[in-house]
């Protein structure tokens, strides 16, 4: 009954929220919500992802699916514009905007796309969507599932609504133990401890020196990365820079890569007052502001020394250390890491992460750049542990293709 009365509430709602989406997002984009121009792709795997980071995560999973399934199409959805773009970078899959999360909409989503099988990234759980692809017997799986105990607590409240959709679930991949703990306690006996994609990413084999030459440095240049940073961080870096020039061998060069091009002001004026130029001018400058999306690997990748944002200040969550660890640079981030723990406690016990608090980073920064051999010990560490922990594509396809084989949609 509650689901009903849901369902009733969004259908009346409906005619007053696309005129607000119209004015915010544009006709092109409130025409992607509504499903327009979704492929038809008889028999093929719906992949959906929220944005950047998770189409990143399934990433080498999509391209396992291409060489297990050369035949079967791929639909990738995302949440968010610039998640659709780095999407559509894939090869071998189409890529849309996800359509809201409303009867009629998904309805037709499911009629048009008419997929065999449903899986949905991370955290990814739509009531609607999931209850469309039941009615259409569409097997739903989730893959790299995490739960946080505030999740948990959240579904549980609303049981009435939740319950017989996360049962209805084929199976779910969790990112750890205690994730399928989490999702095993919410009604769903079929979740499996598969293991944290993010720990699959593939980078190019960048040449390191080539690298730098077309960021305009030098091979003697000591350079640090701040990605993706979050309001207040910037201010950081800047209190940090005397104390990085004292300790930095060679000539100090600094790189910061916003999570969102839209605070590019707010970013300029942190830095206020020191050498800066954005990335877009090609000058010369102490501090490298990147104004273009996209950039954030080849700057870990160039660097001798990372920092990871949004974990220096509460509300935001941290952002993925695994990229830079990936190349094997020491790397630092914040105590405030909630939507990464599992990558972030895995790192730090095999000794690949330093995790620092803001008053504290400044000192840890100047100690790493003035000390060669931990900078190396830190970063052999995380590479490796990146390396050991790099299964997780296979568990997953496995359990993806069990489902596959059983799917008995209604197409």
């Amino acid at each position: 009954m509650l689901h009903q009365l849901v369902r009733l509430l969004l259908l009346v709602l409906m005619p007053a929220l696309l005129p607000a989406m119209l004015l915010r997002r544009g006709w092109r984009e409130t025409r992607a919500r509504l499903g327009r121009g979704l492929p038809s792709l008889l028999g093929c795997v719906w992949i959906h992802a929220a944005s950047v980071g998770e189409v990143n995560a399934v990433r080498p999973l999509i391209e396992a699916m291409r060489r297990q399934w050369p035949q079967r199409p791929l639909l990738l959805t995302t949440m968010t514009t610039t998640g659709l773009v780095q999407a559509a970078r894939l090869e071998g899959v189409q890529a849309h905007l996800v359509p809201l999360d409303m009867p009629l909409v998904v309805a037709k989503a499911f009629r048009r796309v008419r997929p065999d099988m449903l899986v949905l990234v991370e955290t990814e759980l739509w009531p609607e969507m999931l209850r469309q692809a039941r009615r259409f017997r569409v097997p739903v799986t989730v893959v790299n599932g995490r739960l946080s105990a505030r999740s948990v607590r959240r579904y549980r409240r609303y049981g009435l609504l939740w319950r017989p959709l996360l049962r209805s679930l084929a199976s779910v991949g969790a990112q750890s133990k205690r994730d399928g703990r989490r999702y095993r306690l919410l009604w769903q006996p079929r979740a499996e401890d598969t293991g944290n994609l993010k720990f699959c990413m593939r980078f190019p084999d960048y040449d390191r020196t080539a690298l730098r030459r077309e960021w305009g440095l030098a091979d003697g240049d000591f350079v640090v990365v701040f990605g993706s940073s979050r309001p207040g961080e910037e201010a950081l870096l800047r209190q940090a820079l005397p104390r990085l020039r004292e300790a930095a061998p060679g000539r100090l060069r600094v790189i910061l890569v916003p999570r969102h091009l839209r605070r590019l002001d707010d970013v300029t004026a942190a830095l206020e007052g020191a050498d800066f130029s954005l990335r877009s001018e090609g000058r010369a400058a102490e501090a490298l502001v990147v104004d273009e999306m996209g950039a954030l690997a080849q700057a870990y990748a160039l660097c001798d020394l990372a920092l990871v944002g949004g974990s220096f200040y509460p509300g935001f969550g941290g952002h993925n250390p695994i990229e830079p660890t990936y190349f094997g640079i020491p790397t630092i981030m914040g105590p405030h890491h909630e939507s990464c723990r599992d990558s972030v406690r895995i790192l730090r016990e095999g000794g690949g992460l330093l995790v620092v608090a803001a008053e504290g980073l400044a000192d840890a920064l100047a100690r790493l750049a003035s000390s060669p051999d931990e900078r190396a010990e830190l970063g052999a560490a995380g590479r490796e542990i990146v390396r050991s922990n790099a299964q997780s594509v296979e568990k997953n396809l496995a359990m993806l293709q069990n489902v596959l084989d059983s799917a008995s949609p209604v197409w």
